[in-house]
């Protein structure tokens, strides 16, 4: 079993990382299913599109 470092990231980085990669944030869910991300939410799941040319 090998080990890997892992740490939280706040929504606001995440979404200034994908703007300097020239993204768009498109929607937040917290899981898979679509849940609505929150203040409580324990994880998140980004969508991020590249704007149309």
């Amino acid at each position: 079993m090998q080990r890997s470092p892992h740490r939280y990231i706040w929504p606001a980085e995440l979404d200034l990382m994908g703007e300097l990669a020239g993204f768009q944030l498109e929607s937040r869910h917290a899981d898979w299913s679509g849940a609505p991300f929150t203040a409580q939410s324990r994880s998140q799941l980004p969508v991020y599109r590249l704007p149309a040319a």
